[in-house]
Parts: C-alpha cells; sequence; structure tokens
C-alpha cells in the first residue's frame, strides 16, 4: 500500500515506523512489527482466496515467495524522503496465533491504513480492533491530522467496519484500479484526529 504523491521529510515523525519491538494490544488483539521471520505463520492464512475478492493482491505462492515480499517490503520502504510504510502482524494476544495483518502509509499529515483478517477470524471483532490499534498508532505523530481508508464498493463488510470504529466518508473514486478483469471503484473515508485517542480506546466495544 503506498501513497502516490512524494511528501517532505518534515512531516514524519520516525517513532512511529513499527519495529518487532513494538507490541499494542487491545482485547484479545495485538499488533507488533511485521518482518520475513513471519512469512512461515502467515502464508496458511493468507492463502484463503476468500480474502482476496475485492483487492488487486492474490494469495501467495509459498512461504518463500512471501518471505521475499516482506524482505522487499524493508527494502524499498522510502528512506529520508517523507514517507513510511508501517507493516504489523495482527496477533491473538492469548496466544501469539496469527490473525493477519495492518498497513500505514504515513505522509503530508496522514496515514492510509489497511488491515487483511483471516477468513476463518471474520466477525470476531478482530478487523475493528486492528484498525483501532494502527489508529492509535498512528495518531501517536503529532503531525498526522487524520487517517484515511480506500476500500472496494463492493466490499459491504470492510466499509461497515470503516464505520464503526468512526471512518466518515469522503469521496467516491471512479475506476480507482483496474484488477481480475474489471474495474473497482472505491469509497475514501475519513478520521480526524481525536482530541484523544486514548480515550476513544477506552471506551471502544471491539466484539461487532
Amino acid at each position: 500500500m503506498t501513497i502516490s504523491s512524494r511528501l517532505s521529510s518534515a512531516t514524519i515523525d520516525q517513532s512511529i515506523v513499527a519495529s518487532p519491538c513494538a507490541i499494542y494490544a487491545i482485547s484479545d488483539v495485538r499488533l507488533e512489527g511485521l518482518g520475513p521471520e513471519h512469512a512461515e505463520i502467515m502464508f496458511e492464512g493468507l492463502s484463503d482466496p476468500a480474502a482476496y475478492r475485492y483487492i488487486r493482491e492474490d494469495p501467495p505462492v509459498s512461504v518463500e515467495a512471501l518471505r521475499a515480499h516482506y524482505i522487499r517490503q524493508i527494502e524499498e520502504a522510502p528512506v529520508g524522503e517523507g514517507e513510511a510504510w508501517i507493516n504489523w502482524i495482527v496477533r491473538r494476544a492469548s496466544d501469539g496465533a496469527p490473525l493477519g495483518y495492518a498497513q500505514a502509509t504515513v505522509g503530508e499529515g496522514e496515514a492510509l491504513l489497511g488491515y487483511h483478517v483471516f477468513p476463518q477470524y471474520w466477525r470476531r471483532g478482530v478487523g475493528k480492533a486492528a484498525l483501532t490499534l494502527a489508529l492509535a498508532r498512528s495518531f501517536e505523530d503529532p503531525a498526522i491530522h487524520c487517517a484515511r481508508v480506500a476500500i472496494c464498493t463492493r466490499n459491504i463488510a470492510s466499509l461497515e467496519l470503516a464505520r464503526s470504529v468512526g471512518f466518515v466518508f469522503d469521496r467516491h473514486v471512479e475506476h480507482a484500479d483496474f484488477f481480475k478483469g474489471e474495474w473497482s471503484d472505491e469509497y475514501e473515508l475519513v478520521f480526524p484526529r481525536p482530541v484523544s485517542t486514548a480515550s476513544r480506546l477506552e471506551g471502544m466495544d471491539t466484539d461487532n
């Protein structure tokens, strides 16, 4: 996930860039930095084709290919260009089981967020918790004034999830992307910086 424009390096607080030792948790869901060492445990969950209906990506073809993808994410990440790519593994806090991943592309005062929950964990509050944690982490940078998600207009479940977290409609982008033989329109939703991210986390119900 990237933002096409190049951004001023002065806008980035580098402390928000995730590392394997950075862990954030809510309810029984936690985020920690995603790296090549996670390829083997992520492969099975990412191999379910049900999760790829509304996105450009396809399931990984092998553990080795997934590991190489994670290595490229690190090697190709912009350095000193005013843009930060952050990738987290989403885990169950109680036993560390992988549940999916979350992402943030940060720059120009905004954080573009994304998440992928393994289908066997859909409708258990995992995506809602992961998106809330990614929001909270992004807003730790005082320069970030809003977060944004871009969701295929056909993906009703993800749209409802984003709205349940507090995202509001911003714009409709026609022909935002072309993949799997058809055009995909997107809705962009935004989440303005709250007065207190901590208070939103404390009061949030992630069971839905």
